[in-house]
């Protein structure tokens, strides 16, 4: 029954949104993960081709790799830590069997995790982002030089989100493309733009008390010589009389 409403889904969505990819880990705020020890297991835990997890919202997912099991590792002892994956995070490893598919069962706005190779080089991760059966987003980021942990997501302006896959386009010397691990699963419940911090009120310049009250020196000077004539001239006319 599970797996009918997961195809189901995928069936019926439609495609509205926009969606941008996502590389800075600050500007996700969300308490929804996918925790992988607490859904799996421990350190070594395999991990079936095909398995089911839920977030902490309980949010159900559906992973897939592409050419067999993985596993569960955690960071610092038999996987990666650093910049941004903490030693003594649990991580899923695909050992050589990406690339890695998540089919969610409710649409979502996107997903996001750190990923990461053993290879200590550069790489290239891709990801992209499915609305049923169409495609609305495929973006590939580079590493840094040093192959550190790259944070790669993806955020739509509607929740339309269905399917989401992590691969590598190019991997460290001597790694293959099919093997990475990735950090805590997050899941998205907005829009990335309506979840990064308000950005500060415009400055607003107030002239200085009695600027701009004042006539002109030039006004003031013309002002001045037309009443001055208008006294001489009322002055003749009395004189007159």
């Amino acid at each position: 029954m599970r797996r009918l409403s997961f195809a189901i889904l995928i069936a019926s969505t439609s495609v509205y949104g926009a969606a941008v990819v996502v590389t800075d880990p600050s500007l996700i705020k969300t308490t929804d993960v996918v925790n992988w020890s607490t859904q799996i297991g421990g350190d070594q835990t395999p991990v079936g081709q095909t398995f089911f997890v839920d977030s902490t919202n309980y949010e159900s997912i559906a992973g897939h790799l592409d050419n067999g099991a993985g596993s569960i590792v955690v960071a610092g002892k038999d996987g990666p830590s650093g910049n941004g994956i903490s030693a003594g995070d649990d991580l899923l490893a695909t050992n050589g069997n990406a690339p890695l598919t998540f089919y969610l069962q409710s649409p979502v706005y996107g997903l996001d995790a750190y990923i990461d190779t053993l290879g200590g080089s550069q790489f290239t991760a891709r990801i992209q982002a499915f609305s049923g059966l169409n495609s609305v987003f495929d973006m590939s980021v580079k590493s840094d030089g040093s192959g550190d942990p790259l944070f790669l997501g993806v955020s739509d302006t509607i929740s339309e989100i269905t399917k989401v896959v992590y691969s590598l386009t190019a991997a460290p010397a001597g790694f293959t493309t099919g093997n990475f691990v990735l950090d805590t699963l997050m899941i998205q419940n907005q829009f990335l733009s309506m979840q990064a911090p308000a950005p500060p009120p415009p400055v607003q310049v107030f002239p200085l008390a009695g600027v701009g009250t004042a006539p002109e020196p030039r006004t003031s000077v013309l002002l001045g010589a037309g009443l001055l004539a208008l006294a001489l001239t009322l002055r003749r006319r009395k004189a007159r009389l």
